[in-house]
């Protein structure tokens, strides 16, 4: 992954830091929950709304709450430059440069868990207060909150959390 993606995690991680760690935690769930029912794109970034259809993919939804709390700062950054499907670790490792991995029996409301899909770690979703999480599914074709059963909890392979929220 690029620079680029990089910068973004770590400017929105970052810039969390003024906020109170349960109130950060609402408003990351509520700004995930607000995106449900936008139809799913590959690399989209367009929350529905009454004029437009909208579109988004996974990261693009972790891109977009980030943005919606002005976590990325003055520069309007995104990353587009991904395939559908990430390789290997490509994820997880840059997750594990800008936030904290958490085991995953400890992540929270507002933190990111990262899935297997086929074989590598490719899908990441937003965890909210009723151990479901927030995710743009290709597989629904649109933005979804799905419960972690025991066999989503299987493919759960990392949490990450804002390195001041620990």
């Amino acid at each position: 992954c690029s620079s680029d993606l990089r910068s973004n995690l770590t400017i929105w991680w970052a810039t969390m830091k003024g906020m109170d760690i349960h109130r950060k935690r609402q408003a990351i769930v509520r700004e995930a929950k607000s995106w449900i029912g936008t139809p799913w794109q590959h690399q989209g970034r367009v929350k529905q709304n009454e004029k437009f259809k909208g579109g988004v993919d996974c990261l693009g939804l972790i891109i977009e709450v980030g943005k919606a709390f002005q976590f990325l700062g003055e520069k309007r950054f995104d990353y587009k430059n991904y395939n559908r499907s990430p390789r290997d670790d490509d994820l997880l490792n840059e997750f594990d440069k800008h936030t904290i991995k958490v085991p995953v029996p400890e992540a929270l409301p507002g933190d990111i868990v990262v899935m297997r899909i086929a074989k590598d770690p490719q899908h990441a979703a937003i965890m909210t207060f009723d151990h479901t999480v927030i995710h743009a599914c290709a597989k629904a074709e649109h933005v979804i909150e799905t419960r972690l059963s025991p066999r989503l909890w299987d493919l759960v392979r990392a949490a990450y959390r804002d390195r001041k929220s620990t």
